[in-house]
């Protein structure tokens, strides 16, 4: 079903096509999580689930260009039109952010703004969040083909093996591989029948991808001081290294690892072991007033 991939009809939806209510009980201060890459917050659903009823849980998910009428073309802009969103729920800090892979860099930037705005920011967890591309140390890091990625990132939400496809996926031009993602995605029923609406549909999924995609390739990290919190999957190659890369950015790091790989960490039984830290490091926060330059 197409809901899979939005959660702008989900039930639990809030007053706004971006801010997506996903668990409001509780007295605790809210926890507001970024989407990743594809922009989609259902990735969420099992965390919000395991966080339990007394934290409540609010997610981001990206607009159409339609729904917002600019594009948004840097994680800047992404950050700052999402702050004015959480801020229909919580006006002032201290805030609790997170997000998953690119989720976490758009919540970093976020923290950053609000400090800088003079609030504080409670916790920041980055859920598996590589260093943005630009701050990588690596020099034979190559940029993947966004179609590719595209393609990629959803095989394996929808817990596919891309081993099995990627042989011929290459071997497509890209009108072909474009067509090959529409045939799986309508096969596995994520799009609807018709086609007229399935290609919108598409399109409109594509379309937020690559704008997050660009947006956090360029994007420029620079230090702030502030705590945070590193949940890496446990599953990574190489292991053991996310929370010493973020180590030279922020203030203190506190490294956690999460069984399970890029997508599983978000999924049972791996989330409630994420769902379990994340609760520890929300109870222990400690909150210092922001320097004058964050």
């Amino acid at each position: 079903m197409i809901e899979q991939l939005t959660v702008e009809n989900h039930a639990l939806a809030d007053e706004t096509p971006i801010l997506v209510k996903m668990q409001e009980k509780g007295a605790a201060a809210p926890f507001f999580c970024i989407h990743p890459v594809g922009g989609h917050v259902f990735c969420y659903a099992d965390l919000a689930e395991a966080l339990g009823e007394e934290q409540p849980f609010y997610a981001l998910q990206a607009p159409s260009l339609e729904c917002v009428g600019k594009s948004l073309a840097t994680i800047e802009e992404i950050a700052n039109l999402y702050l004015q969103e959480i801020r229909h729920v919580q006006p002032h800090g201290p805030y609790f952010l997170g997000g998953w892979s690119v989720g976490g860099v758009i919540a970093w930037q976020m923290a950053k703004q609000v400090r800088l705005e003079g609030e504080a920011v409670g916790m920041l967890a980055l859920i598996d969040t590589n260093l943005p591309l630009k701050n990588r140390s690596s020099d034979k890091i190559e940029e993947i083909p966004l179609l590719a990625a595209f393609a990629l990132d959803l095989c394996q939400l929808l817990g596919k093996d891309y081993r099995e496809v990627a042989e011929r996926f290459l071997r497509l031009d890209e009108r072909q591989q474009y067509e090959m993602i529409f045939d799986e995605l309508q096969f596995a029923g994520v799009l609807p029948q018709d086609r007229a609406v399935a290609e919108r549909t598409l399109k409109d999924f594509y379309d937020i991808f690559q704008r997050n995609a660009q947006a956090s390739r360029r994007y420029q990290l620079t230090p702030m001081e502030q705590e945070i919190v590193v949940c890496e999957a446990s599953e990574r190659e190489p292991a053991g290294h996310l929370g010493e890369q973020w180590a030279d950015w922020a203030t203190k790091v506190e490294s956690l690892t999460i069984p399970g790989n890029h997508y599983t960490i978000l999924k049972q039984p791996n989330v409630s072991i994420l769902a379990s830290h994340l609760l520890s490091a929300l109870q222990n926060a400690t909150v210092e007033s922001p320097r004058s330059v964050a």
